[in-house]
């Protein structure tokens, strides 16, 4: 009897906890099929930003590792390159300074080789960006820092940059230049107008302008132009001719009368982009190359692929 009325007496003491349990709302649950649906999900905390797309056909800025001398340097030889400003898109950093890249000898000829000044032709081919090759085109040589010895004149040879000079010379280590990141939209070159005219190449093709100014030598020959063979000009004193070409490599060889078609020079090695206009000056003894403000300063005859040339 004694333990059936502690027992009660238990029971009655836990009436109002259990009354109380029952008081407590439990967390209402959301059905997430329910959730308004103009509320802005919440990224899960592991999500990662995705990184922005490289700008194709932006230019890098870049510089030399090693020296380079006409002496040494061989067609084919690579060249280190390294990114010397960082690439940003949107703020994120993309390309990061200190990035490798490998450019290209892509022609080079020593001092007096057929009359001709020492020449060296480098062109850019890729970047090394996490574990996979980015592709380049295009060089040109940046204004900044030292970058050639006195006497060293430079030019623009499609997508290579050009170091001339009467005699061997080198391109210092740290010599600044600028490529594009391959891929972008092609920069079609304008129309050349003024006292000599030339049209822009047309959709997918480059453009080479030949010009030879008018000299006392060999003034009664006409001499042309060839590539694999193929003669592509023939010029008199004192005339020009554009040529399309199609983008890539090419290697042109002076022909000189009375050498039954053989080359009478080393060939100049010339690489250019879809939409690039080349010019290259036109002399008895050699091809070199040149740039737009030299062919307007002369006045020239126009050669059309019509005309018949002198022979």
């Amino acid at each position: 009897m004694l333990l059936t009325i502690r027992a009660a007496v238990a029971a009655l003491a836990l009436l109002p906890c259990a009354a109380l349990a029952q008081n407590v709302a439990a967390p209402e649950q959301t059905d997430p099929v329910t959730q308004d649906a103009g509320a802005t999900p919440v990224a899960p905390l592991d999500a990662t930003p995705a990184t922005p797309a490289l700008p194709l056909g932006a230019w890098v800025q870049l510089e030399i590792v090693d020296a380079l001398t006409s002496n040494t340097a061989t067609i084919g030889q690579q060249v280190a390159l390294r990114v010397v400003e960082p690439v940003s898109v949107d703020g994120a950093v993309v390309i990061p300074a200190g990035t490798s890249g490998v450019g290209e000898i892509i022609d080079v000829q020593q001092n007096g080789m057929a009359g001709m000044p020492g020449l060296l032709v480098v062109t850019s081919r890729h970047l090394d960006l996490n574990g996979q090759q980015v592709g380049l085109e295009g060089m040109i040589v940046g204004a900044s820092g030292r970058a050639f010895s006195t006497g060293v004149a430079v030019a623009f040879i499609g997508t290579g940059a050009v170091f001339i000079r009467g005699r061997e010379f080198e391109v210092a280590a740290g010599t600044r230049t600028q490529a594009r990141l391959a891929g972008g939209a092609p920069d079609v070159a304008p129309p050349v107008t003024g006292v000599n005219a030339a049209p822009s190449p047309s959709t997918g093709r480059a453009m080479i302008v030949f010009f030879r100014p008018t000299q006392n030598r060999g003034w009664p020959y006409t001499y042309g132009v060839a590539e694999n063979g193929v003669t592509l000009t023939r010029l008199g004193n004192g005339s020009y001719q554009a040529v399309e070409v199609d983008p890539g490599r090419h290697a042109l060889a002076l022909l000189a009368p009375f050498t039954n078609g053989q080359p009478s020079a080393d060939a100049l090695n010339v690489e250019l982009a879809e939409g690039e206009m080349l010019f290259i000056r036109h002399s008895i003894t050699f091809l070199a190359p040149s740039n737009q403000e030299a062919f307007l300063e002369r006045r020239l005859r126009q050669i059309t692929a019509s005309d018949d040339t002198e022979n």
